[in-house]
């Protein structure tokens, strides 16, 4: 049985990955042209975690430090490439200098899931909004270590996921570049 991890709502289900037209969805979101966040901002470094489903919590490079937007995305890329290697999406952890702390999921090939898991983990709780139609079949992934799924109407292009995961980090709260679901 696997229980995700966001709000009350459990499900129990059989996973896949979710088809290409989630890009649709978003192309309103991804179209909008906003600036691109700096790469040198006040509010780094913040602190990265993730582990590969085979490694014990803790093992050497599921933990890293990051100090720009830049060494940011680069560390995300590399990780993107480890789990597409691997035939799987994982969770990277990222909590910010005040202590805010989102979750990205990287490698489901339609595009990522960004949540938010609140100010020292106190709510609110808030996940990406996709293509809503996608909510009755799930995206599996490692959060952890662990198997976690959520509904596919969460996942979002996953260039607009790291664009609003560092405007969150640089603005030290949810990005208002995407829709969230929660509270």
């Amino acid at each position: 049985m696997v229980v995700t991890r966001t709000g009350s709502a459990t499900y129990r289900k059989q996973w896949t990955f979710c088809s290409d037209d989630v890009a649709a969805e978003n192309k309103l979101t991804s179209d909008r042209k906003t600036p691109r966040v700096a790469d040198n901002t006040m509010t780094f470094p913040c602190q990265i975690g993730w582990n590969w489903p085979e490694a014990p919590y803790g093992e050497p490079g599921s933990v890293a430090r990051v100090r720009t937007a830049e060494e940011l995305r680069q560390r995300l890329s590399d990780i993107r490439v480890g789990a597409q290697a691997r035939q799987i999406a994982i969770a990277v952890n990222v909590v910010t200098p005040k202590n805010h702390m989102f979750s990205l999921v990287l490698g489901l090939g339609d595009g990522s899931i960004l949540t938010y898991d609140g100010r020292g983990g106190d709510p609110p709780y808030l996940v990406s909004v996709g293509n809503t139609s996608k909510d009755r079949v799930l995206v599996s992934y490692f959060y952890g270590g662990q198997r976690s799924e959520l509904p596919a109407s969460h996942v979002i292009l996953e260039e607009l996921a790291v664009d609003a995961l560092v405007d969150s980090i640089e603005n030290e709260h949810p990005s208002s570049l995407i829709r969230w679901h929660g509270g």
